[in-house]
């Protein structure tokens, strides 16, 4: 699946079916043998029941009820007993459950949610790992650096907490991930020379080294994608930055025509997760912008990340979502099943 990282800041802102039943038969080939029991010509109309047999055609044994050629109750009777074979019809209905992914698992402890990304998770201007334990009233594990990118530049890159965290509990099956901000607010020059200008002009979304920073960082997000659900995990929050305050020291002149340039590239990473990972993942977006959107109390005064208003309403809007697709739930919500 792919992800990408809207780019935020420094502050790390940019963070059964039974098979269509195709019991060729079985279930109702039996009632249809049974209409021979009438008399001789209740026999034909039991035959109904052989078309029954086909399970989706379910509607057709009824058919059989009817013809009895008129005979009294006997075969009559027993081809309405080809009605069973709409009883194949329950089988087509778990039409689409390609995916190996256990649908709405419950957790059965805090510690199998785990945060990871930037700063727009860890940073001291905020309190986020904790206001999600609050209003989740669970304890998820946070593994998030402030200063990390996605896939270049940043003071290091997110995938390396991923070892960190499974070497303290490999036992994880929800992550809460954003990132890809740092790669555009502390690039890599060396690599993309042009990268110091993908924070700081409007014109940034058509130079091809800040376009090449965001395809890097999608590309790394979906290489992280593949390695979690090899490992277990099986669904993936992922929150995108807000706009942020501009003409900022950390988030440049411009940073948000990168970070909406960045956007829909990567929601369509993360919408597309499952069907790229054969179903053994699902990745569900989250935009802040709406989130935010008319706060400007909740950032830091002359700063691109949240303050502690910011904090609280990211971690409201976060379980909010979570509740919403039933993810990172306990046996305590009903919407989940036991794993």
């Amino acid at each position: 699946m792919k992800l990408s990282s809207r780019l935020g800041g420094a502050f790390c802102v940019l963070a059964s079916a039974l098979p269509a039943c195709s019991a060729s038969g079985d279930p109702n080939t039996a009632p249809g043998a049974g209409g021979s029991v009438g008399p001789g010509t209740g026999g034909s109309t039991a035959s109904g029941g052989v078309s029954g047999s086909g399970g989706g055609t379910g509607g057709l044994p009824s058919t059989g009820g009817t013809g009895a050629g008129g005979s009294p109750s006997t075969g009559g009777t027993t081809g309405t007993g080809g009605t069973t074979g709409t009883g194949g019809m329950s089988g087509t209905g778990g039409t689409g459950g390609t995916s190996s992914v256990t649908p709405h698992a419950c957790v059965t402890k805090g510690s199998q949610v785990i945060l990871m990304g930037d700063s727009y998770i860890n940073w001291l201007s905020h309190t986020f790992p904790a206001d999600l334990n609050t209003v989740s009233g669970q304890t998820f594990r946070n593994y998030a650096i402030g200063g990390y990118s996605m896939g270049s530049g940043g003071l290091g890159l997110i995938p390396t907490e991923w070892p960190t965290a499974v070497n303290a509990d490999a036992d994880i099956k929800v992550i809460v991930l954003d990132g890809g901000g740092n790669d555009v607010l502390i690039p890599d020059t060396l690599q993309f020379p042009q990268g110091g200008n993908c924070k700081n002009d409007l014109n940034s979304p058509n130079i091809s080294d800040c376009q090449k920073i965001v395809q890097k960082a999608i590309d790394t997000a979906v290489s992280l994608m593949d390695d979690v659900a090899a490992a277990g995990v099986t669904d993936v929050i992922y929150f995108f930055y807000p706009h942020v305050p501009e003409g900022t020291a950390v988030g440049g002149l411009h940073p948000n025509a990168i970070l909406d340039y960045a956007l829909p590239r990567v929601k369509a990473a993360c919408d597309s997760a499952e069907s790229v990972s054969g179903g053994r993942l699902r990745c569900h977006f989250l935009d802040l912008i709406p989130v935010f959107n008319g706060h400007p109390d909740w950032f830091v005064v002359g700063d691109i990340h949240p303050n502690t208003l910011g904090s609280m309403g990211m971690a409201q809007a976060v379980w909010q979502k979570m509740q919403s697709v039933c993810v990172g739930q306990t046996s305590a919500n009903s919407c989940c099943v036991a794993p």
